[in-house]
């Protein structure tokens, strides 16, 4: 506000009383007018930021959802599998079922499960189409665990249902 008195002092006509209420006027008006558009700049930041940060938000649910629909059990293996790191190969063993095939097998949670029966694995859902067509007969498969290949054979069993064991 005080700029616009300054503004109002300086560029008035001192010889002449009636202008000096106008220049007041029109000084305060600007005042007004910059202070709406500034309260108007920082709501629109501020709408910015909240659209923003619930984006952000529903991105990060939906990559947990993602996750979580990720790490299943492929019944036929005896496994329950996730993504793995960036960078590597195949499928990471989350966990593995007492008495599965895989748990005969030797595998162990932590091992990456790159190949099956020769070809690559490269996410869940490719195990699982493998893994249902070579039901009924040994498998090989090849795992990194530790950086160290791997490879064992595993008598694939029909699917079971989750939580059986």
């Amino acid at each position: 506000m005080c700029w616009a008195l300054e503004f109002a002092q300086v560029y008035h006509n001192p010889n002449s009383l009636e202008g000096n209420g106008l220049w007041i006027l029109l000084g305060v008006v600007g005042a007004f007018l910059v202070l709406g558009t500034a309260l108007g700049l920082i709501r629109s930041w501020r709408a910015d930021r909240t659209v923003a940060r619930g984006r952000r938000q529903r991105v990060e649910a939906t990559a947990a959802r993602r996750a979580a629909a990720q790490a299943r059990v492929v019944d036929e293996l005896g496994v329950e599998i996730d993504t793995a790191p960036a960078g590597e190969p195949g499928v990471l063993i989350a966990a593995v079922e007492p008495d599965s095939p895989a748990d005969e097998a030797g595998l162990q949670a932590g091992d990456l499960l790159t190949h099956l029966d020769g070809a690559a694995v490269t996410d869940g859902s490719e195990l699982r189409r493998r893994t249902r067509a070579a039901v009924g007969r040994a498998a090989t498969v090849r795992v990194l665990r530790g950086r160290r290949p791997w490879s064992t054979a595993v008598l694939l069993s029909p699917g079971r249902p989750a939580g059986a064991r």
